[in-house]
Order: C-alpha cells, then structure tokens, then sequence
C-alpha cells in the first residue's frame, strides 16, 4: 500500500513539473524579449579616471538612453583583473553583470601566472570588442632623459639603475620587450593603475611609465610629461610629434592593448545579442566617435563568433610575447 501511494505522490510530482515547464520557458523567453528592465552592472580592472574607465563612462550614456536602463559603472582594480573577471565569472548569467575585459584579463593572464581564479575562455561569453590602442613611455618634463635613444643610452650606462611603471600586462610587456630588443635592464615597479604610476612619476619616485595615451595625453599637453616613444607600427594620430621603437631603433617593436565586453558564460544568446546591439549603436554615435577619435583609439566593434577568434588568437600571441621576454610565471 505505502509502496503504490509513493508512487502515485511521485508521477503526480512529474506530471506537475512537466506541465509547469511551459509556463517557465515562456517566462525566461519573456525576460530575454524584454531584456533590459533594470540598471546594468558593468565591472571593469581600470583604476578610475585611466581609459577603460573613461571609455566606458563616455559609452554608458548613449547605451543607457538606448536601453532606458542606466549603466552601473563599478571599478575593482589590482591583481592584473583578478578581481574584476572573478566577480563576473561568479555572477548571474542573465545579462545584468558585464566585465569589460582586455588582453591583460583574457590574453597575457595565462602565460604570466601558473594559476588563475578564472579561466578566460570557459567562464566568459564574448559580446563585442570595443577597441585597440598603442601605448606611450613617458618620463617627467623635468626628467634628463629627452628621447628614447637617451634612455636607452642611459639604461645601458646603468643596468638595472632605471624604474619603470605599469598598471596592466601590456604596459608591463611593453617595458620587458623593450629591455629585450634594446639589450637594456630595467626595475619594474608593479602599479594598480596608471594614474598612480604617474603620480609617482610626477613626485620623482620613478624614471619611466609605460601607460595607455588618453591617461598621459592630458598631461603631455600641459608640458608636465614628455612622450619618449609609442608601442604601435606607426605615429600617434593625436600626438604625432611622438616617434614609434622602429623609428628610434629598434625595428620589429610592435604592441597594441584592447578591450572588450563579456559576460558571464551561460547567459542566454538573446540577451547577449541584445548587448551586442546596444555597444554597436554606442560606438556609433557622434559623441563617442569624436571621443575615439580625440583619444587616438580605434573603434573595433565585432560580433561575439568574431570576438571569441580573436581571443584565442590573442592568447596565443600573448604566450609567445611572454615565453621570448623570458618571464617565468608568477
């Protein structure tokens, strides 16, 4: 008897779960449909007023106007993104917490350390790409060193006399490829974000920083920084007075940052498409252009398929930067 009524209480159990699963699709399909309808939560690794964070506060306007939601920005620098990509890794996936990312976060993490509390790939879904930039060295306009020839005369009078600072894995590289191909040693001096490298910059506790040109750019223009050199193939189009490596001798020097937006790794494609749209028409408007264009990025808008090719193809790259400038993991 105890056996037949068990089994009874447990088909009536299935039959209503079963008939409850429609009613259920039918409401995630509706909050995917309607998707936005509450403030987004954009994380990020930037240190506040660095470019990420600036770029992002120039596209959450136009973003929040399209959405009707407002844009949630949330800074959590340090610990090259640990921090930043492990909250959104450990968030819900339904489009309400996003990470914008970069190739410190999902390229060069892997290589510079044996252990990460996230995996780049698996734990992310790629929504867009947002941009590409060089970075500069700048030293003081006080400093003695007026061009990148001097300091690399310099760092070769005094191996390891010279500091460097940086706040991410690219400017971080930055500095090792140009002790690698300059024959040069230098003392890297780790930072949470640019704008306190260059504090320090400023105050005489470092030589040199390696930071992204919207950070410096204001500061080059009031004759407090001197731009030594830029890490891309070709001039700044902001600031063309400054030359690249390959012009100041060291040919082959080449080093682009990006960034890009990714949320969790089972949020719905819906939702995913949806945050794709609202990027692509940010990046889009005049007001964001003009920013780009002003702060010498270019706009790289993408689908996700795109952005995850582009991943992978940048971690790979990264693990060869890393392994030729002989850096042990940490």
């Amino acid at each position: 008897m105890f056996s037949f009524q068990r089994r009874l209480l447990c088909s009536r159990a299935l039959m209503l779960a079963a008939s409850s699963l429609p009613a259920l699709r039918a409401r995630a399909q509706s909050a995917q449909s309607d998707y936005p309808t509450k403030p987004i939560r954009v994380v990020h690794g930037y240190a506040p007023g660095q470019s990420g964070d600036v770029i992002l506060r120039t596209l959450a306007e136009p973003i929040g106007k399209e959405a009707g939601v407002a844009l949630v920005i949330d800074s959590k620098p340090g610990a090259s993104g640990f921090i930043a990509a492990q909250a959104v890794s450990n968030a819900a996936a339904d489009g309400y917490t996003l990470l914008i990312g970069s190739n410190t976060t999902h390229a060069a993490n892997a290589a510079l350390f044996k252990k990460l509390p996230y995996d780049p790939l698996a734990d992310f879904a790629p929504v867009t790409l947002l941009n590409k930039g060089a970075l500069m060295f700048v030293v003081a306009a006080s400093s003695p060193i007026t061009s990148a020839q001097e300091l690399l005369a310099r760092a070769r009078q005094a191996p390891g006399k010279l500091t460097f600072g940086a706040a991410s894995s690219s400017t971080r590289m930055s500095g090792e490829m140009l002790q690698q191909m300059g024959k040069v040693s230098l003392q890297y001096v780790p930072y949470k974000g640019a704008p306190q490298a260059v504090t320090d910059l400023l105050g005489g506790t470092l030589d040199l920083v390696v930071a992204d040109l919207p950070t410096v750019q204001p500061m080059i223009q009031q004759g407090r920084l001197r731009g030594l050199a830029v890490t891309s193939a070709r001039r700044h189009t902001v600031m063309q007075s400054v030359p690249t490596w390959a012009e100041s001798g060291l040919p082959g020097f080449e080093l682009e940052a990006w960034s890009a937006v990714f949320v969790p790794a089972a949020t719905p494609k819906p939702v995913i498409t949806k945050l794709n749209a609202l990027f692509r028409h940010a990046m889009a408007t005049p007001a964001v252009r003009a920013f780009y264009q002003q702060a010498g990025l270019v706009p790289e808008p993408t689908s996700p398929e795109e952005l995850t090719a582009f991943v992978k193809s940048e971690s790979q790259k990264w693990t060869q930067l890393v392994r030729a400038a002989g850096i042990e993991p940490e």
